[in-house]
């Protein structure tokens, strides 16, 4: 596991679990600087890169994100690249990253996700996996409830509107960060596509849990 560089966070809740003093690592580094993720990477065989942190907050513009995003995925493609042992990296972005935008399109597949990072692995012989969830929901470890969570849970409470929804969600979650109201409002302003679930359901791929499981498990 790969911990921010700056965080000062309470980890027990991991390094508490069975077998974490003998199965788990946890380095520090920064994804403005790949070169911190060495360390962490050397020897291994898959990276899991989970994700980007989201400025929910809008402070800088969605060109500067943008690209400090994909600086830092290919940065850790190259990391990857110069270990010489990753076999694959599999990389989870989030819905939100694609599903609000100005495309105007109905559906949107694979052939819509960012190239970049996609084209330096085909060029340095990279087993790269884009995998692109939704609402992520069910049981959770960490002692903060997960914003997917928050999000879910209030879902269920449709007479609630976008303002008393975040605060409901502030009142009950102090502590963890919760988008704005004025953050969602701006998103519904550009259109909403739907994603594509057809290629990894031509796998053969199997959904083993329905919304009744997954909702008592987060409960």
């Amino acid at each position: 596991m790969v911990s921010s560089s700056n965080s000062k966070k309470d980890l027990s809740y991991l390094t508490d679990l069975p077998g974490a003093s003998e199965k788990l690592q946890i380095f520090n580094a920064d994804l403005v600087l790949p070169e911190s993720f060495d360390k962490a990477i050397q020897g291994c065989i898959r990276v899991f890169h989970v994700a980007h942190p989201i400025d929910f907050e809008d402070k800088e513009p969605e060109e500067v994100k943008t690209q400090r995003a994909i600086n830092a995925n290919l940065g850790i493609l190259k990391a990857c690249f110069k270990s010489k042992t990753i076999k694959r990296v599999i990389y989870t972005s989030s819905a939100f990253t694609i599903m609000f935008n100005e495309k105007g399109l109905d559906v949107l597949d694979e052939s819509h996700w960012s190239d970049a990072a996609l084209e330096f692995a085909e060029k340095h012989g990279l087993d790269r996996i884009t995998v692109i969830p939704t609402i992520i929901n069910g049981p959770f470890i960490c002692p903060c409830v997960p914003s997917s969570v928050n999000v879910a849970m209030v879902m269920m409470h449709v007479d609630l509107t976008i303002d008393k929804m975040f605060e409901f969600l502030s009142a009950k979650y102090p502590v963890c960060p919760i988008p704005t109201p004025d953050s969602f409002k701006e998103i519904e302003c550009t259109s909403r596509s739907n994603l594509s679930s057809k290629k990894v359901l031509d796998t053969r791929f199997k959904y083993k849990y329905g919304l009744k499981e997954m909702y008592n498990g987060a409960i």
